[in-house]
């Protein structure tokens, strides 16, 4: 029987209590309220509020409701495992491992050791979410979401059997729940079985047919097997789905790309950019675009905005000094090439650049200049056929014909090899 002073015992309560079952958040949120500006220290209507702002995901006011209770009832597990769960969807991974190690001591749920387990997953510590799903599924072994964690942790770890088969078997707990099937899905495009993959990823469409990551997931498949049409297709509905993402405008325009329609992937490249204008890799692909095209002055401008932005785009300097190798602005395309094999810039581009040197002197006429870079360029490149071929022309004009003979050769040699 409630007591004089029992919170059930209210009327306003009461119906809170029944808005919060009903699903009515906002009016159970109202009536906890009430009682809350009546009594701030009253946990049974902070909980309750706390509850109703967790169903509505509204995470931080909450936590700040299960401050209040925790404060006053330290052991109340329940609160400490709803305020675990609501750190988690915060991505507050340590916050998250702490209430829910707490909540754990006080009661060893079932509940509270999965979502550990993936607070733990998620902050990268797969042993420890190894282990608590493992204790997660030993009480009750029909848990899909444990398996589900458990597969990505040996997946993470390299353990791909162990995982593949958790995956499968969350798949088949939960035959109606596209998590475990995107999961697998992509644990499948990784090791290349690339039909099973595709097989997860309708599956997953069939059951949430609004979620666009699915058909990005097997769009990219399609690209990779060079089905242009079907890969076509899922990115146009992905971006139906979703027409803020920028990415996926990115990669279909890398579509239009190997179609070379440049206008339509200019386009796809130009709405990326509006969305995410901080994303220096839009650019770089439509310099590519309008270099393609022909123009050259825009595809400048988006590399010049990239080296505005970011000095050491490395790759930035590369395609700009051969855009200026080729209209003939060869002193800025030199400057160009100097500044990309400074030492803070990435080495790794280094054989390009003395490539583009030895280009640019052989077109001033400095031969030995030109013969000293190409030289630069096959230490670094030492397989490329091309510029052995370059090379040959200045051995020619100076007379050399046996070492270019031998270096048309040794590109003979490696053209088939590089075109592979």
């Amino acid at each position: 029987m409630p007591t004089a002073d029992d919170p059930r015992d209210n009327p306003v309560y009461r119906a809170a209590c029944a808005h919060l079952d009903a699903c009515e958040y906002d009016k159970a949120i109202t009536h906890f309220s009430m009682l809350i500006a009546l009594d701030p220290e009253d946990c049974d209507s902070h909980f309750g509020r706390a509850c109703s702002y967790f169903e509505q995901g509204d995470y931080p006011q909450a936590i700040e409701d299960f401050n209040v209770v925790i404060k006053v009832i330290p052991s109340f597990w329940a609160a400490l495992l709803m305020r675990g769960e609501a750190q988690l969807r915060l991505r507050h991974y340590d916050k998250a491992i702490s209430d829910l190690s707490k909540s754990i001591a006080l009661k060893p749920d079932v509940a509270a050791f999965a979502l550990r387990a993936r607070a733990c997953l998620m902050n990268h510590q797969e042993a420890k979410a190894i282990a608590d799903a493992t204790k997660a599924i030993a009480r009750d072994p029909k848990l899909a979401d444990a398996y589900l964690v458990r597969g990505v942790a040996y997946d993470n770890q390299g353990e791909i059997d162990k995982g593949l088969a958790d995956l499968t078997r969350a798949t088949q707990l939960a035959p109606d729940e596209a998590g475990a099937f995107y999961t697998r899905g992509c644990m499948y495009d990784d090791m290349r079985r690339h039909a099973d993959a595709i097989a997860d990823f309708t599956r997953v469409i069939e059951i949430a047919p609004d979620l666009s990551e699915a058909y990005v997931s097997r769009a990219r498949i399609h690209l990779f097997q060079r089905d242009l049409d079907a890969a076509f297709a899922d990115f146009n509905r992905a971006i139906e789905l979703d027409p803020v993402n920028a990415d996926y405008y990115h990669e279909r325009s890398v579509l239009y790309q190997r179609t070379e329609n440049h206008t339509a992937a200019i386009a796809d490249l130009t709405h990326a950019i509006e969305l995410a204008p901080d994303r220096t890799d839009h650019f770089h692909d439509r310099a590519d675009c309008y270099e393609a095209t022909g123009d050259d002055e825009r595809a400048m401008a988006d590399l010049a905005h990239i080296i505005a932005r970011q000095p050491d785009d490395t790759g930035a300097y590369l395609t700009l000094a051969g855009i200026r190798l080729k209209t003939g602005d060869l002193d800025q395309a030199l400057a160009d090439c100097e500044t990309g094999l400074r030492p803070d810039q990435d080495a790794a581009y280094s054989g390009d650049f003395h490539d583009l040197r030895g280009q640019i002197f052989f077109k001033r006429g400095d031969l030995p200049a030109a013969l000293d870079a190409f030289n630069s360029a096959l230490e670094a490149l030492p397989r490329a056929f091309s510029i052995y071929t370059r090379r040959a022309e200045v051995h020619t004009a100076l007379g050399n014909a046996d070492l270019a003979a031998a270096d048309l050769a040794e590109a003979a040699k490696l053209a088939p090899a590089e075109n592979c």
